[in-house]
């Protein structure tokens, strides 16, 4: 009986965890949709000027 609890507690456990995982990479993804990053760097694109040009 003992081991049955255990595998069931185990088996809700790793669900549990799945779904977050899950949850976590689908908000990721929509966070770089929304914000048009493709990686998970916060480096500007280097043709993009930092700055704009002086007259």
């Amino acid at each position: 009986m003992k081991k049955l609890l255990l595998v069931v507690a185990t088996a809700l456990g790793a669900s549990i965890l799945k779904k977050n995982l899950d949850k976590s990479r689908s908000d990721k993804d929509l966070w770089a949709e929304a914000t048009g990053s493709s990686t998970g760097t916060s480096s500007p694109d280097p043709a993009t000027p930092a700055a704009p040009a002086a007259d």
